[in-house]
Order: structure tokens, then sequence, then C-alpha cells
């Protein structure tokens, strides 16, 4: 609050505010490295498991709802609720993806989940045109690529006198 106070004082106004924050986000994401395309089971895992959406996206967001908050052995701003840390976390995963123009960990697992279970490409069709999957022929090409994968694990694993 004081510093933004301070920032306002000094004759910077919303736009000027908006516009600075946006700039940071902007340098801080450039730094990122690019994940391949498509993931590997273990990868999608790891990014929904362990590493999360960016911590700064994760923070500015739940700072948003509760300014008063602590910060976990992570680094990431505990919510006061696990609901709350949910949409938090989904929300920033959204604006990760947005802004990277990469395909979220979030959105590569509704996807395939859902595709999985209904088998429906036009429920895997809705989902991405609503910006909250993957487009079906990614959902074909993961399927695939995951499939190919454990074909080849399973050839290195049988003795070659039985092959």
């Amino acid at each position: 609050m004081y510093a933004t106070a301070t920032l306002i004082g000094g004759g910077l106004r919303d736009d000027d505010l908006r516009k600075a924050f946006a700039k940071m986000i902007r340098r801080k994401m450039s730094k990122e490295t690019c994940d391949e395309w498509p993931m590997t089971a273990d990868e999608l895992i790891a990014r929904l498991d362990t590493s999360g959406p960016m911590t700064y996206l994760y923070n500015a967001i739940a700072c948003t709802v509760n300014p008063q908050s602590t910060k976990n052995d992570k680094g990431y701003v505990l919510a006061n609720s696990k609901s709350l840390a949910q949409k938090i976390w989904c929300v920033s995963s959204d604006w990760e993806s947005l802004i990277t123009h990469q395909r979220s960990a979030k959105s590569t697992a509704l996807s395939l989940t859902v595709h999985r279970m209904t088998g429906s490409k036009e429920v895997t069709m809705l989902l991405n045109n609503t910006g909250h999957g993957i487009s079906y022929s990614d959902v074909r090409l993961v399927n695939n690529t995951w499939a190919q994968q454990v074909t080849e694990q399973s050839r290195r694993q049988i003795n070659p006198m039985f092959q």
C-alpha cells in the first residue's frame, strides 16, 4: 500500500502502474525456458505436482485477494483455504499460458482426462474453444507419443532371447 501510494504520489497513474507491472511480468517470462511439445507423462505430472505455475504470477494474483499474505518455504503466498489456493493456481496457470503462448499442464491434463473418460472429440473441442483445454489434434498427438514411448520402453525390457 505504501509503495503504491508513493508511486501515485509521484505522479504515476493507474495506467502507468499496469504498464510497469506488465513489463516486469514479460521480462520475467522471457527468462523462462520452453518445454518441448508434447511433454512426457512424467513432465506433465511434475508440472502439475511439484513445479506449478510461475511463483510471481501466483503471488501477484494471491496478493490481490489477500494483500497481507505470508509465503511458504517454496516462495508461494499462502491462501486462506485449499479451495482459494486451487482457484489462484488455475488462474495463474492460465495467465502463464496466455503470456508464454504455451500449452499449460492444467489444460493438457484436463483435455487428456476428459477425452479418456468420454472418448468425445466434440467435448474435447468444446474445452479447447472455450480456452480451457488443448486442441483435439494435440490430444491425439500426446496419446500417440505416449503410446510410442511405452512401446519403446517395453521393447527394451524384453530379453533379446525371447524376441
